[in-house]
């Protein structure tokens, strides 16, 4: 997939996440419905660190070079190990600067793994597929979609798909 439509599946997915929190009160959480949004848009670009060539691999040489020498573009990057390495340095980064505690630092975590799945799940359905138990490098692969052919279509249909849900909640929340 492209950082196009990794990032618009990034957001849409944190913005439903954020609603589904935070809707009941929006007006009182509206800081951590947008940090956990930014959180999502930015965890969905970071498994590509692995390629050099991605948006993140460049602005991060010597982390993409480092990785990629040692597992290539889809490896433990695009795994649940890669996930759970990157949430312990987090919270051992937060730990050490005293964030833990910050009120915002969990949403934005929390938003950088939503980002972060949604990267593996869209990654998961191209004809590449992904090593998501990762160091076992057999490669999960649910559909053969090409999405450098359809990357456009598929940022409009998340987008659409991400209102519907949202008037979706919200209707329930009027019933309820």
């Amino acid at each position: 997939m492209t950082k196009k439509v990794h990032t618009t599946v990034g957001f849409c997915s944190g913005i439903i996440i954020s609603f589904l929190l935070y809707n009941n009160n929006l007006s009182r959480n509206i800081a951590s419905f947008l940090v956990l949004t930014f959180g999502s848009f930015l965890g969905s670009i970071i498994p590509d660190v692995d390629n050099r060539r991605s948006y993140i691999g460049h602005k991060a040489k010597a982390i993409s070079k480092t990785i990629n020498k040692h597992g290539g573009h889809r490896g433990i990057t695009h795994s649940i190990l890669g996930l759970a390495i990157l949430i312990l340095l987090l919270f051992g980064i937060g730990s050490s600067m005293n964030l833990i505690d910050y009120l915002y630092f969990k949403d934005f975590c929390f938003g950088i793994a939503v980002g972060y799945v949604s990267h593996l799940a869209f990654d998961i359905i191209t004809i590449s597929g992904i090593p998501l138990f990762y160091p076992i490098k057999k490669r999960f692969c649910l559909f053969k979609l090409r999405s450098d052919k359809y990357q456009n279509l598929i940022s409009i249909f998340c987008t659409i798909v991400t209102m519907l849900i949202l008037i979706y909640i919200s209707y329930q929340n009027k019933l309820n």
